[in-house]
């Protein structure tokens, strides 16, 4: 099922596959895939989220949000969210986070921030910080960050590809 408008409403328990308009607000909705400039999700989820402006996420979920402008989830969570503005996390999480802007997570967390600068508030929680300006404020917590995130995550590198390159060399090696 698809729809497409201007704007597109969804204000009951809905389920489609995509909804395509200028402007989305869904509530109490599951949905594969929602594209719009400006999306509004609440108390939904959707595998991927193409926003050409904004994403808002309160308390719903998503795979995938990619946004054209800033994104902002609060009480929910986002697998990887790619923002060209920038991004907040608040009382959610999300696994990885790349933002040309500026990130901010408050009582919730990240695996992996990828930005120009981030802010890890108040009972927030961040595996991985690569950023040039990372802020963390009492009762925030960060892992890693700099150098030693760039080299946990080069060792990663180096032990996948050993894993997949030493194995076919000895297939190799033993057909011979």
């Amino acid at each position: 099922m698809t729809s497409q408008d201007t704007k597109a409403p969804l204000d009951s328990v809905v389920a489609r596959a995509t909804v395509e308009a200028q402007e989305v607000e869904l509530r109490l909705a599951a949905v594969g895939v929602v594209k719009a400039e400006e999306v509004e999700l609440e108390k939904g989820v959707a595998g991927l989220v193409l926003a050409g402006k904004q994403a808002k996420i309160e308390q719903g979920g998503a795979r995938t949000i990619v946004s054209g402008g800033d994104t902002e989830v609060t009480q929910g969570g986002a697998g990887l969210i790619l923002s060209a503005g920038s991004t907040a996390i608040s009382r959610g999480g999300a696994g990885t986070v790349a933002s040309l802007g500026s990130i901010t997570v408050e009582q919730g967390g990240g695996v992996l921030l990828l930005a120009k600068a981030a802010t890890v508030g108040r009972d927030g929680f961040v595996a991985l910080a690569l950023t040039p300006r990372l802020t963390v404020e009492d009762g925030g917590r960060v892992l890693l960050a700099g150098r030693q995130a760039l080299a946990v995550l080069l060792v990663g590198l180096v032990a996948f590809l050993a894993g997949r390159v030493i194995p076919r060399r000895a297939r190799r090696t033993t057909r011979a």
